[in-house]
């Protein structure tokens, strides 16, 4: 995931917060071609789902500064995630696909 910076000149545009793994090449999870793959924002939530497949896949909660998704990969290891990345169904509370 990524935050505009509009602090820095033009040439960086965004700080990276966080990284997600979504599936592998070639497993089932993996989006197939032609499908629709949807960033469900949730404003007053401040969350994020990526939807496929009639499932959510990853969720990043920046007010909560929290994020999750099916892999649990990577495990967190920076400074701006508080949780696990470990799948977490109430993070996913209140999208809609």
């Amino acid at each position: 995931m990524a935050r505009r910076d509009t602090s820095t000149p033009p040439r960086r545009a965004f700080d990276i917060l966080d990284a997600l793994h979504l599936y592998n090449r070639g497993d089932p999870t993996e989006p197939k071609v032609g499908e629709t793959v949807f960033f469900v924002w949730q404003p007053v939530l401040q969350k994020v789902g990526i939807f496929y497949a009639d499932t959510f896949h990853a969720v990043i909660d920046f007010r909560n500064r929290k994020a999750c998704c099916r892999s649990g990969f990577p495990p967190n290891s920076g400074s701006w995630c508080t949780s696990s990345h470990e799948w977490d169904d109430r993070l996913a509370e209140g999208l809609e696909p």
